[in-house]
């Protein structure tokens, strides 16, 4: 792994509109409410807008996963594939905890770094430029996947652009990451996917919540013990079961009541 290239800002709000969004964005941020997804993507050039209802995580969604975050006492969050950094900077805007990026492309982790600066929360959001595995990610209490290998397997036509090499081996590859560092995280450390990562969960986590009413399965992961060597199971079966188990327990004590 290389030194940790972290990605500094490029500019400060931009006018006086600029200004007045994120005023209200924080506002509503901070007081548990989460602004609708066109005014929050004022702050972002119009280029990314138009990406953002297919690539960067739903203001609604981030606001959910940031305040599991803050009931699991996770002060320090990573956002695997961070892009323009939605997710962080509502996660930083709307709880004390530091988070941290990695996004392979310069110019998404620039974006990430100036969007922080306007919602005034640059000092806890940094981003680190580069792939996963080949520059040293933080240790966190907290590791955020939305679907951040996908790009991988979509057609020429629903990538963001062409400026990775895509391949079903490097999505795997970058899934086996993942799950190796759920395998080394610290007992109690939790790990959210919306829309899922592409890999495998070890045994040695509990799925704590669960949501299906948004566009796509939110789940929140802890680590209840150390890894011991047990095969991992996909993310989607491992839910199944935990689900099921969570079921017939409640129909267990039902049928004792």
């Amino acid at each position: 792994m290389r030194d940790t290239p972290w990605c500094s800002a490029t500019n400060a709000l931009d006018c006086d509109e600029d200004r007045l969004v994120a005023t209200s964005i924080r506002q509503q941020l901070r007081a548990g409410s989460a602004p609708r997804d066109a005014e929050f993507d004022q702050l972002l050039c119009v280029a990314h807008r138009k990406l953002s209802a297919n690539f960067w995580t739903p203001v609604e969604v981030a606001l959910v996963v940031a305040r599991w975050f803050e009931a699991s006492r996770a002060s320090s969050v990573l956002d695997i594939g961070a892009g323009i950094g939605k997710f962080c900077a509502i996660g930083a805007v709307a709880t004390s905890a530091t988070y941290f990026g990695i996004e392979r492309r310069e110019v998404l982790a620039e974006s990430a770094v100036s969007l922080a600066e306007k919602l005034g929360v640059g000092d806890r959001v940094r981003v680190l430029v580069g792939e996963l595995g080949v520059v040293a990610a933080p240790r966190t209490d907290a590791i955020y996947c939305f679907n951040p290998f996908g790009e991988h397997l979509f057609s020429d036509g629903e990538v963001l652009d062409e400026s990775i090499v895509r391949s079903v081996a490097r999505y795997r590859h970058d899934a086996a990451l993942v799950t190796q560092m759920l395998r080394d995280a610290d007992v109690g450390a939790v790990f959210c996917t919306y829309n899922g990562f592409g890999g495998k969960i070890p045994r040695c986590y509990e799925l704590l919540r669960c949501r299906t009413d948004f566009s796509c399965p939110l789940r929140l992961w802890r680590k209840t013990r150390l890894h011991r060597g047990e095969p991992e199971l996909p993310e989607e079966e491992f839910a199944e079961l935990e689900l099921l188990d969570s079921w017939n327990d409640v129909c267990s004590i039902e049928a004792h009541r």
